[in-house]
């Protein structure tokens, strides 16, 4: 894969960023964490993000579980990718964001236990796939994958974590999560696009 080829995708990403950055400064602060509420803002919305393009890794799972498309299974890794890459930076973010709100990191809380158990079980799949390079091993995976996700954070419990704090919040505090939330996805449909070049899973060709 040229960087030539991947130019306008990589310049898409750039101003996507310094967009989320913005946003990020300028959207309001809360009454009580004052601005230290816009970290909250940034790992919001990448975890929902995040969720996002592991249940579309999942779905293309079942998808070519029932009928195999090569393109698809190049979609389906930089899915993965994607995703993992997401999560990963989401859970490093979710750190800050305890210490600098809860003043420390509380190790009882079972939201921080689901995010650490996502982020190995990713990273665990995303080794095991290139590791074995079994394209129907890939799929069922990604499928494994997508269904723990969404049935971790379903039964998560919390003790300081809040229920749904966005949600609760002003319109404008929706408003700019909205934003980041919208932002953060076009930037991973992007990324997604650059990784699914045929070049970058040579491997899928053996």
């Amino acid at each position: 894969m040229r960087i030539s080829d991947s130019k306008p995708s990589i310049i898409g990403i750039t101003v996507l960023l310094a967009a989320a950055a913005v946003v990020t400064l300028l959207s309001p602060s809360e009454r009580i964490l004052g601005d230290a509420v816009k970290a909250v803002y940034v790992h919001g919305a990448m975890i929902w993000v995040s969720l996002m393009l592991f249940g579309l890794t999942g779905a293309l799972g079942v998808t070519q579980l029932v009928r195999a498309s090569d393109s698809r299974d190049v979609y389906l890794l930089a899915f993965e990718e994607t995703a993992t890459g997401f999560w990963f930076v989401s859970t490093i973010l979710g750190f800050f964001v305890a210490y600098i709100t809860w003043g420390g990191i509380i190790w009882a809380e079972p939201r921080l236990w689901m995010t650490i158990v996502i982020a190995v079980l990713a990273g665990s799949i995303y080794y095991v796939s290139r590791l074995r390079r079994n394209l129907v091993l890939n799929r069922v995976l990604a499928v494994i994958l997508a269904l723990t996700a969404g049935g971790l954070l379903i039964n998560a419990g919390r003790i300081f974590h809040p229920e749904n704090p966005i949600f609760q919040s002003e319109p404008i505090i929706q408003l700019a999560f909205a934003a980041l939330a919208v932002i953060f996805f076009t930037t991973a449909l992007l990324i997604v696009k650059v990784l699914s070049k045929p070049k970058h899973f040579t491997w899928l060709n053996y």
